[in-house]
């Protein structure tokens, strides 16, 4: 009589760990997708920053380029004097 308790509380127990692994699961895709949907926003923004990054580093190449063109002004030696001693 007791071993047949014992048995019906643990059919008791298994089911209802069932009951809970089974109730989790909706809350673990929902943090799984929570996290995946969080690490595309933090790529994307991290994206754009190497993204203005390039194109500031292009935008300066091209400045210091064409300000040691061989029709260059002062004002634009200048310029390439800065960007050389600051930025390249």
């Amino acid at each position: 009589m007791l071993a047949m308790a014992a048995m019906m509380l643990a059919m008791m127990l298994v089911t209802a760990a069932v009951a809970v692994i089974v109730m989790m699961v909706p809350v673990v895709v929902t943090m799984l997708t929570m996290f995946v949907m969080v690490f595309i926003v933090v790529l994307a923004i991290f994206m754009m920053m190497i993204v203005i990054v390039v194109l500031g580093v292009l935008r300066h190449c091209r400045n210091a380029i064409s300000a040691q063109s061989p029709s260059d002004t002062g004002n634009q030696h200048e310029t390439f004097e800065i960007h050389k001693k600051y930025l390249l």
